[in-house]
């Protein structure tokens, strides 16, 4: 495993259907965690002393690799009163293996209220999130499924990066933009002799990824490539890439800080 992994939202993304249990907020939906902005929540209604249960259905015929979740907003989950969470898998639909458990969620570390669980790789057709919680919850988004691991560490990466004055555009009806008094990392980092397999993931996965809102870097070891830091919420501002030589290949890209 290389020191800088990205998530991306794929299973979310690719699943054929999305079931819910209990209801959600008309005004805060389950697609919320799934898309938009990180401002975007989604949050559970009429929730009463069950678990709260989001399955995604990869389609006939179809499997999907897991080894990581993230939860996004997962400080929002703890004040609303969530103590565990895990995820399972299922090849019929109707019976569930655990893959992985955080019984004790409001004690798990979090980087700037997000969570993220490292899991031992598995693949299945069904995938289901369970959130133990005896109120509503509410957060902002679910990244599960495979890292993309681009088979390199970076070459390159600023150990003072750029920080920018935060801000936060609104659009409902018309634009409004708010300053806030924190600022956000905008950070450029860059990878030498990548694979032309690494190059085609980079393309398909995340640069033209119509999918694509939003992205997670994420640091194994190294935490000095984010400004020290370990998760990082951004979007990809710009990339350039340079083909030297089969299975050779440069690559640079552009992640601006999210705030939200």
């Amino acid at each position: 495993m290389t020191n800088l992994l990205i998530s991306y939202p794929d299973i979310p993304a690719r699943a054929v259907s999305i079931s819910a249990s209990p209801n959600f907020l008309t005004l805060y939906p389950v697609d919320n965690l799934f898309s938009g902005h990180r401002r975007n929540w989604g949050e559970t209604t009429g929730h009463q002393d069950a678990d709260i249960e989001i399955i995604f259905d990869m389609g006939e015929g179809n499997t999907a690799s897991v080894d990581h979740c993230i939860l996004s907003h997962a400080d929002r989950l703890i004040t609303d009163g969530a103590t565990a969470f895990s995820v399972s898998s299922s090849d019929d639909g109707v019976s569930y293996s655990t893959q992985f458990t955080e019984a004790t969620l409001n004690a798990a570390t979090l980087y700037s209220g997000d969570y993220v669980a490292e899991i031992t790789e598995y693949s299945a057709r069904w995938h289901k999130l369970i959130i133990e919680a005896n109120n509503d919850i509410a957060f902002s988004k679910i990244h599960l499924g495979k890292w993309l691991n681009l088979g390199n560490d970076p070459d390159e990466f600023p150990y003072n990066p750029q920080l920018e004055d935060g801000v936060i555009k609104y659009t409902s009806g018309s634009d409004s933009i708010y300053r806030l008094n924190k600022e956000m990392l905008n950070i450029e980092i860059s990878w030498d002799f990548l694979s032309d397999t690494a190059i085609e993931n980079w393309l398909n996965l995340i640069a033209k990824n119509n999918d694509i809102r939003y992205l997670f870097l994420y640091t194994t070891s190294q935490h000095r490539i984010l400004n020290d830091r370990v998760l990082l919420n951004c979007e990809l501002s710009g990339w350039e890439h340079e083909k030297i030589l089969d299975n050779n290949n440069n690559l640079s890209a552009s992640f601006l800080e999210i705030l939200g």
